[in-house]
This record gives C-alpha cells, structure tokens and sequence, in this order.
C-alpha cells in the first residue's frame, strides 16, 4: 500500500528511523551530559579545595615553605578552575549542536515517512558540536594539569 506516494517499507523504515534518532538524541544528551558532569565537577572540585587548603596552610603560618613557590601552586590551582567551569561552558554549547543536529535528523525522518521532500539535516550542526566538545576536552585536559602541576609546585614549595 502506498501513502503519500512511498511504499510500506519505504515509510515504515522512515518512522523507524525517526523512532531511532529521536532516541539517540535523548540517549547522547543525558549520558554526555551526565559524563561531562561528573568530569568537571571532580576537576572543580580538586582545584577549588586545593586552593582553599593552600590558603588554610598560609593561616597557619608555617615558617618553612616558600611562599613564591606556594603562590604559583595557588594560581595554577586558581587557572584550573577557570579551565574547569570554561569546560562546562564548552560542554553545554556542544550538546546544544548535537541535539540540535539529532531531531532535525528525526524531523528529517518523520517528513519522509509521510512522503514529504525536505532537504537532509545540515552536518554544520554536528561539525559545531564536535569542535565545542574538543575544545571543553581541551580545557578539561589543561584543568586537570593545572591541578597535577599546580600539586606539583605546592609539595615543592614545602621541601
């Protein structure tokens, strides 16, 4: 039978299509989004509680450290923390392309299965999503190793 002028088989793949892009753009958002997260909480986490330990163990005083050394412990910790929250920043930007680039694929779909001519989703979306999402893994990266250089330069500071 035909309906809008496609075969059966040709809009039932259409709607399955439809059905699997709509869940694969609920799917990619709720695990990158709960991945990216967890992720750049930890890294906030770390570099934000170093510093405050550093600035705790300035309280006290100790005599025997250099203090120098402690404060460029303190903003590599501090730079960390801002590559961290830019990370988050980058995070949401690629997710909002992804889902984008996902229900204009299901969109896509669905006219197709009711035999309407639309023109295939642009890839811009999903090119856009792909650069934010390298560029906040970048940053997660230079967060992480403000933190590791960062600890670093706190215990020699102490030595």
């Amino acid at each position: 039978m035909i309906k809008g002028g496609l075969p059966d088989a040709i809009r039932q793949q259409a709607l399955q299509n439809f059905e699997t892009y709509t869940s694969e753009a609920a799917d990619h958002l709720r695990w990158q989004t709960e991945t990216s997260q967890s992720s750049l909480k930890n890294l906030t986490l770390a570099n934000g509680g170093a510093v405050i330990a550093i600035l705790s163990f300035i309280g006290n005083r100790n005599p025997q450290f250099n203090e120098q050394q402690l404060w460029i412990a303190i903003a590599l910790f501090v730079s960390g923390l801002g590559c961290a929250l830019l990370g988050y920043i980058l995070a949401d930007r690629s997710h909002s392309y992804f889902y984008s680039f996902a229900k204009a694929s299901a969109w896509f779909e669905q006219a197709k299965a009711n035999g309407l001519k639309l023109q295939e989703p642009n890839k811009n979306d999903l090119l856009a999503g792909n650069r934010f999402m390298r560029a906040s893994a970048s940053a997660s990266f230079f967060s992480l190793s403000g933190f590791i250089v960062g600890a670093a330069a706190a215990i020699s500071s102490l030595i």
